[in-house]
């Protein structure tokens, strides 16, 4: 099997002012779709989850959706966003162009031998462990 390639710099948009923007200016009504599912107002702070339409964050418009802001040493990389209209069916998740991480990746840099770690399938169930 070939190795897998390394992703360069140059691959990786950063994506944490947009972020931080758009995390600053919801509304209270919109931090209450991330309460609605169990999070808490820690957790949407550490992890700068928001609702907002991601044609800040892409060229085209696609509503409002939640976005899941995914970090690598300390600066927003990827991306995941759901569709909070029930009748976006075609583009219900949305994902950052590029190379993709998973939410946490740096916490690898911090666990212990023998810590058990707990790997979730989806952002929303990794972060609900953490509420």
């Amino acid at each position: 099997m070939p190795a897998k390639a390394e992703v360069t710099p140059s691959q990786i948009k950063d994506y944490t002012n947009i972020i931080t923007k758009l995390y600053n200016e919801q509304s209270i009504e919109d931090k209450n779709y991330f309460i609605s599912r169990g999070l808490t107002h820690t957790i949407m702070a550490k992890y700068k989850l928001c609702v907002a339409d991601i044609k800040a964050l892409d060229t085209k418009a696609y509503g409002k959706r939640a976005i899941i802001p995914i970090f690598h040493n300390g600066q927003v990389v990827f991306y995941n966003s759901r569709a909070l209209d029930p009748e976006a069916k075609q583009y219900k998740y949305l994902k950052a162009p590029g190379p993709a991480t998973f939410l946490n990746i740096d916490y690898l840099k911090t666990v212990a031998m023998g810590e058990v770690i707990v790997i979730a399938e989806g952002e929303f169930d990794a972060l609900s462990l953490e509420s």
